[in-house]
């Protein structure tokens, strides 16, 4: 039983922090977000090609869900501010 747990807990720590899941195609090269504004407006974050959206802006609301299942994203799910902000669909 401790060593599947600690084999499991071995592979998420591997997963998040290697570019294994892009090799493997379980995460897209270029990742898109998309947000909603204050106004209703749609707007588009592309990490990938340097446009970066202020997540600081008031009302700003994901658009995009946290899967869980996707171990190799834990970390960013974690630390980064996008996954903090309100799901709305």
């Amino acid at each position: 039983m401790k060593k599947g747990l600690g084999f499991s807990l071995l592979i998420i720590v591997f997963l998040n922090f290697t570019p294994i899941p892009y090799f493997l195609g379980l995460q897209p090269v270029i990742e898109i977000y998309r947000y909603q504004g204050l106004t209703g407006n749609e707007l588009v974050e592309i990490p990938a090609k340097n446009k970066n959206l202020d997540l600081t802006q008031p009302a700003l609301k994901r658009k995009f869900k946290i899967q869980i299942w996707k171990v190799w994203k834990w970390r960013e799910y974690l630390t980064h501010p996008r996954w903090q902000l309100e799901y709305i669909e």
